[in-house]
């Protein structure tokens, strides 16, 4: 009996084999069937075939490991000698062919196996424009418009986090005659968890408060979004200092990041 030969496809291994001189035990008797098994391992039982067949399939095999097989052939006298061992053969952890294992195919789609590129894509969308928060000198307040709402949308398993920060240090007033500025420091922003079970994958989220001067973290989840994206909102509030009424501006800046 000859050495089976074992050739990657996609996450099986497929055996082919020759028998050689060998006839299933004697020379002349009909070979009822072949038995492939495991030469590494716990070395059972690989596949089987009926008949004269020479070639079965393995399936079930765990990615990243080595395999190597023997064949023994049947017949009404008994069972054959245990082949020599095969070739290595290895299933990539992608799955494929093409990672870590051998991959032998003629036709132009190479081993038919799809492999998903790598790269990971995040971003973050339709955010409301503009926020308002209004009150008197020397209270906190959180009107009269006080949430922005953003879609985050990524293929990162580990999941991502969204943080905010002001892209200057103060707002300034509208009046030209106004010599005030509020700082960041005085508004916080604030993320809120998802509920539980509504993230992919069984992740879980948190959320979390900013002060937008220094910036900082106010949402983050262990699993991808949705297909469709995940859709937060933050809210803002302001300790408003004792300053002349007017309208103060500024502008803030959300990043979505994968972990």
């Amino acid at each position: 009996m000859h050495a089976p030969v074992a050739t990657v496809n996609g996450t099986a291994i497929d055996l082919t084999w020759t028998s050689g001189n060998d006839n299933g035990g004697a020379n002349g008797s009909v070979v009822t069937g072949y038995t492939v098994q495991f030469a590494s391992g716990d070395n059972g039982t690989a596949c089987t075939t009926n008949g004269a067949a020479m070639g079965c399939t393995v399936t079930g095999l765990a990615t990243d490991t080595d395999y190597t097989f023997t064949v023994t052939a049947t017949n009404a006298k008994g069972t054959s000698p245990l082949s020599p061992v095969s070739n290595v053969a290895r299933i990539g952890s992608t799955g494929t062919g093409g990672g870590g294992g051998t991959c032998t195919s003629t036709s132009a789609d190479g081993c038919g196996s799809v492999i998903v590129d790598g790269s990971i894509s995040i971003s973050l969308d339709n955010a409301d424009s503009s926020f308002a928060l209004g009150g008197q000198s020397g209270t906190d307040s959180s009107t009269p418009d006080n949430t922005i709402s953003y879609v985050v949308t990524t293929n990162n398993a580990a999941g991502y986090s969204v943080s905010v920060k002001s892209d200057q240090p103060t707002l300034t007033p509208d009046s030209a005659k106004n010599s005030d500025k509020i700082s960041f420091d005085a508004i916080t922003a604030t993320g809120t968890a998802f509920v539980s079970g509504t993230i992919p994958n069984d992740g879980t989220s948190d959320g979390g408060s900013a002060q937008l001067a220094t910036g900082g973290t106010v949402y983050t989840q262990t699993a991808r979004s949705k297909a469709t994206g995940d859709t937060h909102t933050t809210t803002f509030g302001v300790n408003i200092p004792f300053v002349a009424a007017d309208a103060y501006r500024g502008t803030v800046t959300f990043t979505a990041s994968a972990n």
